[in-house]
């Protein structure tokens, strides 16, 4: 059984049930730091003492690089800039080039930049900062932390050197055992030493070591009694071992200490609202009475009052933060939403298009092309994203997937076809779209493309698993190849042996060979770890087949009901001239 091309991007459309804000309201200690590593337009000149004189090639180039500043060609600014700071290692063009590579985000560009930097000044706090930028850039955790533990030996400001713990977060897992070591052998003076614990429990807890997370932050606590981020971090671990009432009460007993810690506050709003949400909602109004000016508040207000149906008082909160820089995005997207649910499409589709980057923008771009078609016309829907994908390079690929799964979803998939066909002309070496190619190919009886797509990734991924099962398998079904689809599909197990789907696959292709007994063995494996309907569909029959017609029956039953009136179950019982009568009297 592969993964069909539904399966594949799902994540993406637009689902009408507030995504994310749960996640927003209960977010980690860690978004204090993550600040410090936000790449800002770092493009403006610093003035230095000593001013060096440049030969006129030198001042030709930088005015050139100016030049294309100002109309905003990075990339030729870039190698301008990069290229002058190598031939004078003068510092002020060293800095201005590093600035314009961690704006445009480019991680070798920055590091190159950043040692340069470094070489030229070793003692320039900057530079070590500038180490810290490119290795955030470059998402390695582990050769940035000797650069941040040596300014906090400077300036005495631990962020830094915490906010190291916030590098490809959610991406660093195989980091984040050796930066536990690392921060625990981090050479520092004893006072500053104790940081590290705050900093190993943090991450702990987002390894999940919650028991011994918390017993880390404890020893914390008590060497640093006065510092309120231990109590954040204790409460954090606490609701994440389902202890939210405990969770609530350090908070709160924290409060009676620092009662004037909006942080404190506001996790004690965030905490509250998942175990009494009509409190919860109140201690952000007394936040946001009491702090008319942030941001975070008032946008995590405004989630709260949309779940609760208050969508005036959410689209006041949320118009003023359109102008905010970290909240624009979002705010336009909820905004979106708002006006969707209440059938106003025409401000529904204008602030869904402002969503042109962050986490929300393919559910929002999705929207729109749902709203254009529902409003407008299939033609008008396209031609935004058409668009859209000259504009947003970086992104095509994904709006192609995006186009086509809506046309699947409307039921035209020969336009999806087209869609993907498209998309691979623009991305031929894209394994994401091949499969979804193949995959639609073969539901709409064209198994020769299917397996030329198959074929292709297999060509040059000799190891991808589902490319390796999805040809087995629809081999299987269109083609009398069985010792050959079976060879596919015994690659893909090899590979991937506790996957349910390939297990299926394989107890299939054994039935399809006439070995009863393996098959039943497999299927019975692949049922047990995921009782789908396709998955109880072939079991079924492989019963009805041996003979066993109460164990067919009571498996087909299984299935449907996880999956009312599943096709696959109901189709297969069809074909074999069961009744439905006959699956009721069982």
């Amino acid at each position: 059984m592969p993964k069909f091309v539904t399966m594949l991007f799902n994540v993406f459309l637009f689902v009408p049930a507030l995504h994310g804000c749960s996640h927003v309201l209960t977010s980690t200690q860690t978004d204090n730091y993550a600040n410090s590593f936000r790449a800002q337009p770092a493009l403006k000149k610093t003035k230095y003492e000593k001013i060096k004189p440049f030969d006129e090639e030198t001042l030709y180039q930088l005015l050139v690089a100016d030049i294309a500043l100002i109309r905003g060609q990075y990339p030729t600014a870039l190698s301008k800039y990069i290229s002058q700071a190598k031939y004078t290692r003068d510092e002020a063009v060293t800095e201005i080039a590093f600035g314009i590579a961690q704006y445009a985000q480019d991680g070798k560009s920055s590091y190159e930049m950043a040692a340069l930097w470094l070489d030229i000044n070793p003692q320039k706090n900057d530079a070590y900062r500038a180490m810290l930028q490119a290795y955030s850039i470059l998402e390695n955790a582990l050769k940035a932390l000797p650069y941040a533990a040596w300014l906090y030996k400077k300036e005495d400001d631990d962020s830094v050197f915490l906010a190291i713990t916030t590098i490809a977060e959610g991406r660093k897992k195989s980091q984040i055992k050796p930066l536990i070591k690392a921060y625990r052998e981090i050479d520092l003076p004893a006072e500053k030493k104790i940081t590290s614990e705050l900093a190993v429990a943090m991450l702990l807890r987002e390894d999940g070591e919650l028991v011994e997370a918390k017993k880390v932050i404890v020893n914390y606590i008590t060497k640093r009694p006065d510092d309120v981020r231990g109590r954040q971090v204790l409460a954090q671990i606490l609701h994440q071992q389902k202890q939210t009432e405990d969770a609530i009460l350090v908070i709160q007993e924290a409060l009676q200490s620092f009662p004037e810690s909006q942080k404190l506050r506001l996790q004690y709003a965030r905490l509250l609202t998942t175990v009494d949400r009509s409190k919860g909602l109140r201690q952000f109004e007394l936040l946001q009475e009491s702090t008319l000016h942030s941001e975070e508040v008032n946008f995590l207000l405004a989630l709260l009052y949309i779940e609760d149906n208050k969508h005036e008082k959410a689209e006041k909160l949320l118009n003023q933060l359109t102008l905010s820089y970290r909240y624009s995005l979002d705010s336009h997207y909820y905004l979106g939403y708002i006006h969707d649910k209440t059938n106003n499409y025409e401000r529904a589709i204008f602030n869904y298009k402002k969503v042109l980057e962050g986490s929300n923008f393919l559910a929002a771009t999705s929207r729109v092309f749902e709203l254009l078609i529902q409003t407008s016309s299939l033609v008008n829907a396209k031609n935004h994203l058409n668009i859209l994908r000259s504009a947003l390079p970086e992104r095509s690929k994904e709006l192609f997937e995006l186009e086509s799964n809506i046309l699947i979803k409307i039921k035209q998939p020969a336009n999806a076809l087209k869609v993907l066909a498209e998309g691979i002309e623009s991305h031929p070496d894209d394994t994401d779209l091949l499969y979804a190619r193949a995959m639609l190919a073969e539901q709409q009886g064209d198994f020769s493309l299917a397996e030329s797509d198959l074929l292709k990734i297999i060509s040059r991924d000799a190891d991808n698993v589902s490319a390796l099962n999805a040809l087995g398998y629809t081999m299987l079904l269109n083609t009398d190849r069985l010792d050959e689809a079976f060879n596919f599909i015994k690659r893909a197990y090899i590979l991937k042996p506790d996957s349910p789907a390939i297990i299926d696959s394989m107890g299939w292709a054994l039935f399809k060979r006439g070995e009863m007994i393996e098959a039943l063995d497999f299927l019975k494996r692949a049922m047990e770890k995921m009782p789908d309907p396709e998955i109880a569909a072939h079991l079924g029959e492989i019963y009805w087949t041996l003979g066993d017609e109460v164990k067919a029956i009571k498996t087909w039953n299984q299935g449907l009901k996880r999956v009312p009136n599943a096709v696959q179950i109901i189709s297969t019982m069809k074909r074999l001239g069961i009744s439905l009568q006959k699956r009721n009297d069982n």
